[in-house]
């Protein structure tokens, strides 16, 4: 299954802050990235990704920044 839509659109709800939208996203991302075979399916649209997570990062609600950090950190172990 690829990842494109489903991916970005979950990197997307990082900023939501109302449960359980904030979950699914979450959740979703870190069961998406850490699947096996998952830096196969997300180094093709990494660049997509980008300006969401940044987003995120950037946002005012620690929540928001702290998961942003956590989907960032699954990122990084996946892809090295």
């Amino acid at each position: 299954m690829s990842f494109d839509p489903l991916l970005i659109t979950c990197f997307e709800g990082l900023v939501e802050t109302l449960h359980p939208y904030n979950f699914i996203a979450k959740e979703a991302i870190k069961e998406m990235l850490t699947s096996p075979g998952a830096s196969e399916k997300v180094i093709p649209i990494l660049p997509r990704l980008i300006a969401p997570l940044r987003t995120a990062l950037g946002h005012a609600d620690v929540t928001v920044f702290e998961n942003a950090l956590a989907t960032l950190k699954y990122i990084v172990s996946d892809i090295r």
